[in-house]
């Protein structure tokens, strides 16, 4: 489970403080780029296990988080996440 970790938890609340910016997702599937987005978003929640960028009380994207197992902030680049499972992975970048 996502949220059994406090780690996992602590990272999700450090991700919805950011807002009214852009976002980039790359999906990975075997280390492999499988699809990328880009877009603006007002703010971030969290809601029946969903990550969910909000623009305008639309929603532009949403992530199962059940579908990975542990997020972390990658150490080479400044506000970049990536979430993982066995053979997944997603990666979030703010750009500045």
């Amino acid at each position: 489970m996502f949220f059994a970790s406090g780690k996992n938890k602590e990272l999700v609340q450090k991700l919805l403080t950011y807002g009214n910016q852009q976002v980039v997702v790359n999906w990975y599937e075997d280390e492999q780029l499988i699809a990328r987005d880009g877009f603006f978003f007002s703010y971030i929640q969290v809601e029946d296990g969903l990550l969910i960028f909000m623009k305008d009380q639309i929603m532009k994207q949403k992530v199962p988080l059940a579908n990975y197992e542990t997020i972390e902030i990658l150490p080479d680049f400044r506000d970049f996440f990536q979430l993982t499972n066995k053979s997944e992975s997603l990666q979030i970048y703010f750009p500045h």
